[in-house]
């Protein structure tokens, strides 16, 4: 008997000491994690020397997000835009970019962003064009499939698509000739997808198709910004529109690879002399000294 009761003390004691130590560890976990949670006063970072606070971050998320789907994911996400935005802020202050009233409400108009989208995207081309080596340039142009892909088609699609190139490339000619003229770039399209019917479903302005009833032709008319980072891609296009013999004002015809096409190319703004190649390099040099990480989201 006396054996038996051991026995079933000395088992009582081994199952015991394994629970006792989860519970004291699962506890001592609890304790922990209650112990990291982050409050909306926690400064996150500081931009400028101006603390970022975690309900700041919250605030920026739920711009996109619904107030209970935001975790730490999307806070992360936030904590990138409002480095951005304030590092684009400091640019306003000091007075080296804007952006008009009529600025931001046309972008609205044209794109249907809310007014801060709209307003800190016109910051962030305005500070493409100042500070790094992109090019700003209005284009026409036309795409058709090319010579080797013909080939392949059937003698209806052949003089169909021989038919789109012809008349392509005389618009083309015309295009150049009233854009050295002055002429809106939007009018040219327009009339000469008129006067070529064949082009009118692949007539573009500005790298948009013209007859995309998806884009407003305010929109479509709006000069574009191309990175550097294309001038090496391959395309014609881009190697013709970064050429460094290619001044502002320039108007240049592009005729694409194998018979595909081609555009007249109008370049209205570039800064060779800018010491970043891209924005998100000019970016990350602002960050590297106006942000510093206080707490881990």
């Amino acid at each position: 008997m006396k054996k038996i009761i051991v026995f079933i003390i000395l088992l009582f004691i081994a199952i015991s000491i394994p629970v006792t130590v989860y519970l004291l560890s699962h506890q001592q976990e609890t304790r922990s994690r209650a112990d990291t949670v982050v409050s909306d006063s926690t400064v996150i970072a500081t931009i400028n020397s101006e603390d970022v606070t975690r309900g700041d971050l919250r605030k920026v998320a739920e711009e996109q997000y619904d107030p209970s789907a935001v975790d730490n994911t999307a806070l992360k996400d936030a904590l990138d835009v409002v480095i951005e935005r304030k590092v684009l802020d400091i640019e306003v202050t000091q007075g080296n970019i804007s952006a008009s009233t009529d600025e931001v409400s046309k972008l609205m108009n044209d794109k249907g962003f809310d007014q801060t989208k709209a307003y800190y995207n016109i910051l962030i081309d305005k500070a493409t064009l100042k500070y790094t080596k992109a090019r700003q340039a209005l284009s026409i142009g036309f795409w058709v499939s090319p010579a080797v892909d013909v080939a392949t088609f059937n003698q209806v699609d052949k003089v169909a698509s021989a038919k789109k190139l012809s008349d392509g490339l005389l618009a083309l000619d015309e295009a150049k000739t009233r854009m050295i003229a002055g002429d809106d770039i939007l009018a040219i399209a327009q009339s000469l997808s008129t006067k070529y019917p064949s082009i009118a479903p692949i007539i573009a302005v500005n790298g948009y198709i013209l007859s995309d009833s998806q884009k407003s032709l305010d929109s479509i008319a709006q000069p574009q910004i191309y990175g550097f980072d294309k001038a090496n891609s391959g395309p014609v296009f881009f190697t013709t529109l970064f050429a460094s013999t290619l001044n502002v004002g320039d108007i240049e015809k592009v005729l694409g690879e194998d018979q595909s096409g081609g555009s007249i190319i109008k370049l209205l703004e570039k800064n060779d002399n800018a010491q970043y190649a891209t924005y998100n390099d000019w970016l990350e040099s602002k960050k590297s000294y106006l942000v510093m990480i206080k707490t881990s989201l």
